[in-house]
């Protein structure tokens, strides 16, 4: 089998899909949101480490050594956007947007337990051959299948570009099958994965407003 790993430079494009309990991409509308604004996504593999064991007998040699294995836990996650987008903003926090039929503010969500819609994050990079984009597979497309728990984060107010940050974790999903758009081309039940991809894989950014997941 031939290894087709190109480098990998530019996170061009962004979509956030809404997710029902069970991790399904949620049909219908206002269920997801394509971006090109995002500046950063860091993902942090969280790892526990196995106990250990070790016991010495009466003479101080080491009679019982034993290491459990580690686990991998799951990935936590941050994300920075260039622009104060009130959509996405929504989207990961479960705060409202703020409009006069469209959409110019943002209000954070209210003070109490935080109960954010679960969410799927996809992100499109580009492929590199040789200096230029591959010419077959010229993108390729990551897929966090699962992301909760997600966090607003600081702000600093003054002479400075403010980014906004969103954090949160990532686990494995079973159901999030093909995706929002019925085209992932093979298994997603995985954290985090990426497979290569054409133009035609890459959701346009249309319009500042949300989109459509259609029913399976």
């Amino acid at each position: 089998m031939a290894n087709d790993a190109k480098p990998q430079v530019q996170a061009f494009r962004t979509r956030i899909t809404k997710l029902d309990a069970n991790g399904v991409p949620t049909p219908g509308p206002e269920t997801v949101y394509v971006t090109g604004a995002l500046t950063t996504l860091t993902t942090n593999p969280v790892y526990v480490d196995g106990d250990e064991f070790e016991e010495k007998n009466g003479g101080g040699e080491i009679c019982v050594s034993y290491k459990g294995p580690d686990t991998f836990k799951r990935i936590d996650w941050e994300l920075t956007i260039c622009t104060p987008d009130p959509y996405l903003l929504e989207m990961v926090s479960g705060g409202k947007v703020l409009d006069d039929g469209d959409a110019v503010g943002f209000a954070y969500p209210a003070l109490g337990p935080m109960t954010p819609t679960p969410i799927s994050i996809e992100v499109w990079t580009k492929r590199v051959d040789d200096g230029v984009l591959d010419p077959n597979l010229p993108y390729a497309w990551w897929v966090l299948p699962w992301s909760d728990s997600m966090r607003l984060g600081s702000k600093t107010f003054g002479n400075n570009a403010i980014l906004p940050t969103i954090s949160g974790r990532a686990f494995e999903n079973q159901n999030w099958f093909d995706g929002p758009t019925n085209n992932w081309p093979t298994t997603s039940d995985r954290v985090l994965q990426y497979m290569p991809c054409s133009e035609d894989d890459v959701p346009p950014v249309t319009a500042p407003n949300y989109g459509t997941v259609a029913a399976s």
